[in-house]
């Protein structure tokens, strides 16, 4: 099976997936104000660049199938500039869970676009409200890859 993109695949190709060596991943973004000068998509912009580049990127013998993005994130703190969208902590965990249990692959991971400023810099630069929506997730079991300092970290896990 080839790594690409959950949508193209037919309920056929499915047919062919091997659960224990496929990772299933859901890359998340915001749709939310980065100032005047830049769209409201510009971490989802950036996240379908990462996405794309992990595709180049997958070692043999493994398979990376990208699920549909999700670009309405947790974003209480944007709410007040037009353009927004945001979705509650509990609604937004509900829904990764459901698509996670939804995917049929054992390894699965949620990818965040979110580059920190230094490498120590970890998902704490996030609000309380997202690290704990965060930290339930992972309880669940889901990896959350953020960003360019996912492999350092071990998520995703290929192979």
């Amino acid at each position: 099976m080839r790594s690409g993109y959950w949508q193209d695949l037919t309920t056929a190709d499915f047919g062919r997936v091997d659960p224990e060596r496929t990772v299933g991943l859901l890359p998340v973004a915001a749709v939310e104000q980065h100032g005047p000068h830049l769209p409201l998509g510009v971490d989802a912009l950036i996240n379908e660049a990462l996405v794309r580049a992990a595709l180049e990127r997958v070692p043999d013998g493994a398979t990376l199938l990208v699920l549909p993005a999700q670009n309405v994130g947790l974003s209480p703190e944007h709410t007040s500039f037009a353009g927004t969208l945001s979705i509650r902590d509990t609604t937004l965990l509900d829904a990764w869970t459901d698509i996670g249990r939804s995917m049929g692959v054992t390894k699965q991971a949620v990818q965040k676009r979110f580059v920190p400023k230094e490498p120590a810099q970890d998902f704490t630069r996030f609000t309380p409200r997202a690290r704990k929506t965060i930290s339930r997730a992972i309880e669940k079991g889901v990896k959350v890859a953020c960003g360019t300092d996912a492999p350092a970290r071990g998520a995703p896990a290929f192979g």
